[in-house]
């Protein structure tokens, strides 16, 4: 008993490294009928790896389409949610998405809003602030300025970035960058005292959000 237990053992293992039932027999000289018995069941390492793969690749195909349905379930929230804030009429949040849709990024995955008047800057924060209930440490502000090598009359990094700070308040990140200097045309041109500031958030929602009220803006205004 003890000799076929050891047999058994030894015809499993032989099994899982590939050994048809037939070698395992002639081995082992014990009959085919007793290593298909003792060997029932048990899969090779190619057959393992094999079913370990399909398994990957069945869960693996499940895992992408559930974060795709989760993905445009949040997209249509954000769009429907849009649409129904657009319905309130609130003047602040028609400004700022006329805003965001004549001057915002639109990709990327980043909501965005890029402008030199600072009025606006401060609009389009409040925008974000007020109607999309964005928090100020989700905002990263970022404003790129042409420093003295450009034109000496121009501000210091430092004036630039207390000016920003003190009209902004407090938000995630504020950067401030010299701008890339070009050679085509006069130095005064295009020149913007407190530099070029973008405002942005992390948050592709926002955007969907911005298209489904400007569709609903769109049938307002028809009507």
């Amino acid at each position: 008993m003890k000799s076929k237990n050891k047999e058994r053992v030894q015809a499993i293992e032989m099994r899982k490294e590939g050994v048809s039932v037939l070698k395992i027999s002639e081995r082992l000289k014990v009959s085919q009928s007793s290593v298909s018995i003792w060997t029932r069941g048990v899969l090779t390492a190619e057959e393992t790896r094999k079913k370990s793969i399909d398994r990957i690749k069945e869960f693996g195909h499940i895992g992408i389409k559930n974060a795709q349905k989760k993905h445009f379930d949040r997209r249509d929230k954000a769009f429907e949610d849009g649409c129904n804030k657009a319905k309130e009429g609130r003047l602040l949040h028609s400004w700022g998405c006329m805003l965001y849709w004549a001057e915002g990024s639109k990709s990327n995955g980043t909501f965005a809003f890029c402008n030199t008047d600072v009025e606006m800057i401060l609009l389009f924060k409040r925008f974000l602030l007020q109607e999309l209930e964005v928090s100020p440490d989700q905002m990263i502000v970022e404003v790129k300025f042409h420093d003295k090598s450009f034109d000496s009359e121009n501000l210091e990094k430092n004036t630039i970035e207390d000016f920003w700070k003190e009209k902004l308040g407090e938000v995630k990140r504020l950067t401030v960058l010299p701008m890339a200097i070009t050679e085509n045309g006069s130095k005064k041109k295009n020149r913007h005292r407190y530099g070029l500031c973008r405002i942005l958030v992390h948050n592709k929602a926002l955007l969907y959000h911005v298209l489904g009220a400007i569709e609903e803006y769109k049938l307002i205004g028809l009507k």
